[in-house]
């Protein structure tokens, strides 16, 4: 669509290398059970582990893998691209692209939160939506305030965000909707 900035792309690298690794892997055991591992002594069990190996591999890709690639290319490879007429966001697992119009929209927000106890870290991107008491126009709140109103959050897996080119552009779109990062603790 002209007028399209895509801010952040998908990166399919580590689907794409787990459906190499788990086809190679299938392939390679199913060409050695059938290279004679089952007539031999003992055999049966080493067909039966080959055969079990095959069954998880099949069930990485199905459960991780395909799902990965599905949501990415239902999101035409963009994970977050803004436009004159709103906000499009990728595909979550399980769910559609997701649109938010300009008129819906009161500030973008970058979070940044540690969890668990080596303290990883977790981003995401957050539309913070507006309420029918905000007034047209600016919308004047402290980052805290609007990140509470955050109700359209989209993780940040298989893509990286640049926060300056995420304030770039929406600020050449809507120059009324603020755009930042708060870090969650």
């Amino acid at each position: 669509m002209p007028g399209t900035v895509v801010v952040a792309r998908f990166s399919p690298v580590r689907p794409v290398l787990w459906l190499v690794v788990c086809v190679g892997l299938m392939v390679a055991m199913v060409a050695g059970l059938l290279a004679g591992g089952v007539a031999e002594d003992g055999g049966a069990a080493l067909g039966a582990l080959g055969a079990l190996w095959v069954v998880a591999l099949a069930f990485v890709l199905w459960r991780w893998v395909v799902p990965r690639l599905t949501r990415m290319s239902r999101s035409r490879w963009a994970a977050f691209a803004v436009d004159p007429y709103g906000i499009h966001l990728g595909a979550e697992p399980g769910k559609a692209p997701a649109f938010v119009p300009w008129h819906q929209v009161a500030a973008v927000v970058l979070r940044e939160w540690r969890v668990g106890e080596d303290r990883k870290r977790r981003r995401a991107v957050g539309i913070a939506l507006r309420t029918q008491d905000m007034a047209i126009g600016v919308v004047q709140g402290s980052p805290r305030d609007l990140d509470a109103q955050v109700s359209v959050l989209l993780p940040m897996k298989d893509w990286h965000i640049d926060e300056g080119a995420l304030r770039t552009a929406v600020a050449s779109v809507a120059p009324g909707v603020p755009a930042f990062r708060h870090d969650r603790g």
